[in-house]
């Protein structure tokens, strides 16, 4: 036999010791979370049973939903939650007419209260300044000369450009070009 260190034969066995221990706990861990997987996988097994039965329920729901959408009442033969299901389009639309009936009050006062507002201010401008009151007809003439002046106005800017007299056409100064300006066949 070959002589052994002393020291290394017991660092070796503490070492054989420490790997031992070490495989033991991993094993041990390694079940634990197996059997927690085994029954997080059978409760989920079991709750997917349930969604399975629930499909009838909610196929019922649906069909009375359809049906008090289409105008039938809801029986009492059906089960409640069908009923409560059954209910809600008739509430939405008792409500829906309910917001309807209100926005049109509520438009019908607001026209109402603009349409006061104006007479209020027309009569205290006619009462406290009637001089700023012309009557309709002045003013419908006054407009149409408005039309008229922007009708000329334009007619005089369509005018042909102006030429600008040369002084080799007679013209013996400036002054005399700048007069004979705008002059056009007549």
């Amino acid at each position: 036999m070959i002589p052994v260190n002393p020291i290394l034969e017991t660092a070796g066995q503490i070492a054989a010791i420490i790997i031992g221990l070490y495989l033991f706990i991993s094993v041990l861990l390694f079940l634990a979370m197996q059997a927690a997987l085994m029954f997080a996988l059978a409760w989920v097994r079991e709750k997917s049973e349930l969604l399975k039965l629930l499909r009838p329920q909610i196929n019922i729901v649906n069909e009375a939903y359809r049906a008090a959408d289409a105008g039938a009442a809801p029986t009492d033969a059906e089960n409640a939650v069908a009923r409560t299901v059954a209910q809600v389009p008739v509430t939405l639309h008792t409500a829906d007419k309910k917001v309807e009936q209100f926005s049109e009050r509520v438009a019908t006062g607001v026209i109402e209260f603009h349409a006061r507002l104006v007479q209020a201010q027309t009569i205290v401008k006619a009462f406290f300044l009637p001089g700023l009151m012309k009557p309709e007809e002045a003013q419908t003439r006054r407009d149409e000369e408005e039309q008229l002046k922007s009708a000329n106005q334009s007619l005089r800017e369509r005018r042909a450009p102006e030429i600008p007299a040369a002084a080799s056409e007679g013209a013996t100064s400036a002054e005399e070009a700048s007069g004979r300006r705008n002059v056009g066949a007549r």
